[in-house]
């Protein structure tokens, strides 16, 4: 059940992230997107978390997989 549970979260993140990419050029306008669209993903993984369905570990691990494209600068 985890690893499914993450296969989708992972899933959505990468949806995501390919949506605020194809939509938003330039960096600031990423990391504005980011800034308002990804609570909505951060309190599903968050709550996932506390509900015992993802480990400190992959957590991280998600979380990491949503921040990271938009800190990259271009």
């Amino acid at each position: 059940m985890t690893q499914q549970l993450e296969t989708q979260t992972l899933a959505d993140i990468q949806g995501f992230r390919n949506n605020i990419l194809k939509v938003f050029s330039t960096s600031e306008v990423r990391s504005a997107a980011l800034a308002t669209l990804s609570p909505p993903f951060i309190v599903n993984l968050q709550l996932r978390r506390a509900l015992g369905y993802l480990t400190d570990g992959e957590f991280d691990r998600l979380y990491q997989a949503l921040k990271a494209p938009f800190e990259t600068k271009s």
